[in-house]
């Protein structure tokens, strides 16, 4: 069936019962007061209304809203509960027929009427029919089916605006705890030095002492706190467990918020080491917000899990959503790098640093690649520009190229300055093995692997795949390590 939507020609504010409904903006005016749906649930009441008076079956509704890409019942579900809260007093607007799908049986009073061919002549909007999708190829990933990969990513709806995690929905009543959430979201969006992370968890922190009742907020300092551990600014027993609580907080507060479910994975994927619920938790941010940046992340955890090939589609159908995109393509050449396919995963990052150039994800996967690629002179360039760009003391990234590149002197100076730093502050684990192993010292490497273990160190969930470590792989005590992690071995 071709995909249905009402165009922007019949568009006009509706009442249904004691609610109003602004198919332009996406807003629920009602007795509990403004709420701004989703794109997709509001595409789902669109629908609904073009059609009311009638039952509307599941199959009609996944159609017409998600076209030829492949969600479970679930998101449309999670669509009926947006619409039912924001409907506030009168959720009973929509009732759901078991077995045969669901009736908007209010009456539908135009408010405003739109002008010109699209409409009826009561006044009725009148569906518009798109011309029928690009036929998609799917690839099995698992029992949820968001497999969907287009090149004809336009007709996809853009994501709502990252200050509300891929919803707009009504969070929170104080105006200031809103404010002080976004200032903290655009600190995360375009930075990753520690000052700016440190600045954003306090703003975070702050607008949940406003109103801890902020579903989004929870959320956000969740993944925050993600960032502080990976990134070696905090120890990850300090942070990850209340990154854990953060995110359950705000998936308990809001099931229908994606950035929550987003957040919770990453604490589960950092925090637990449980991939299967980290998987679950991804899939249903992704159900919620397919189009959100964050969902990236999810194929970094299939490519660590040795779902190669599961992880660049993934990679591959979620860049889809937004080609424009740095940290996207960054992403890719993350995914691409650990499945070893060192030339695609270069071009992804050239991809990522030409759209900006001091993407610093591009640039430290890129010295990666190119280093594999035996480039070491170039590599060692990126790796520099990652650590300027990342505000970092000197990182074992600097160390790991020149050690590739046969400098092993320069190499244990590095490693020098890391044990160093360690002493006073703190280093994630595993960096301090990858250097060790890099020089040539396993023994060393894999006790700080097993200390990265006992002190739930980040990153954990790649060491099955990360070519870093290769020289590790015919260890017993290594492929010990990875039985305990519940990890693969690679042939």
């Amino acid at each position: 069936m071709p995909e249905r939507i009402l165009d922007e020609a019949t568009m006009a504010t509706v009442r249904l019962g004691q609610s109003t409904f602004d198919l332009a903006r996406y807003v629920v005016s009602g007795p509990a007061g403004d709420t701004r749906l989703r794109p997709r649930s509001a595409d789902v009441l669109r629908y609904l209304v073009a059609h009311a008076g009638r039952v509307v079956s599941k199959h009609e509704l996944l159609a017409a809203v998600w076209g030829d890409v492949a969600v479970t019942d679930d998101s449309l579900v999670q669509c009926l509960i947006e619409i039912r809260r924001a409907l506030g007093e009168t959720p009973d607007v929509i009732r759901t027929i078991r077995g045969r799908g669901y009736l908007l049986e209010a009456e539908v009073e135009h408010l405003s009427r739109p002008s010109g061919p699209s409409a009826s002549s009561e006044g009725a909007p009148v569906p518009a029919v798109r011309p029928p999708r690009q036929r998609l190829a799917y690839a099995a990933i698992g029992v949820t089916a968001l497999l969907a990969v287009s090149a004809a990513a336009m007709f996809v709806r853009p994501a709502a605006p990252a200050s509300t995690g891929g919803r707009s929905l009504r969070d929170t009543m104080n105006p200031e705890a809103r404010r002080t959430l976004d200032e903290g979201l655009a600190l995360t969006r375009g930075s990753r030095a520690q000052t700016d992370m440190h600045h954003a968890r306090q703003l975070f922190e702050r607008a949940l002492a406003l109103d801890d009742s902020f579903a989004a907020a929870h959320a956000a300092l969740g993944n925050a706190l993600v960032l502080l551990s990976g990134f070696g600014v905090e120890p990850a027993r300090t942070v990850l467990p209340r990154a854990l609580a953060e995110a359950r907080r705000a998936v308990a507060l809001d099931p229908t918020l994606a950035s929550g479910w987003q957040a919770l994975a990453h604490a589960q994927t950092q925090g637990d080491w449980d991939w299967a619920g980290a998987e679950e938790s991804y899939r249903r941010a992704i159900a919620l917000d397919p189009a959100a940046q964050s969902n990236m992340v999810f194929a970094h955890l299939l490519v660590g899990l040795g779902r190669t090939e599961e992880a660049v589609t993934e990679s591959d159908r979620l860049l889809a959503f937004d080609s424009g995109s740095s940290m996207r393509h960054g992403s890719n050449c993350v995914v691409k790098y650990l499945a070893r396919r060192y030339a695609d995963a270069l071009a992804a990052c050239d991809r990522g640093l030409a759209i900006k150039p001091d993407e610093s994800l591009a640039h430290f996967w890129r010295a990666l690649t190119l280093t594999a690629l035996g480039r070491h002179d170039e590599a060692m360039q990126a790796a520099l520009s990652a650590r300027r760009d990342m505000g970092f003391e000197p990182t074992w990234l600097v160390g790991f190229v020149h050690a590739q590149a046969g400098r092993l002197d320069a190499a244990r100076e590095v490693l020098r300055a890391v044990d160093a730093r360690a002493q006073t502050s703190y280093v994630p684990p595993v960096e301090i093995a990858y250097l060790h192993a890099a020089v040539g010292d396993r023994a060393g490497a894999l006790d700080w692997l097993e200390r990265a273990h006992q002190a739930q160190g980040p990153w954990m969930e790649l060491l099955a795949v990360h070519p870093v470590v290769d020289s590790l792989r015919a260890e017993p005590r290594f492929r010990a390590l990875l039985a305990q992690l519940r990890l693969p071995e690679l042939p």
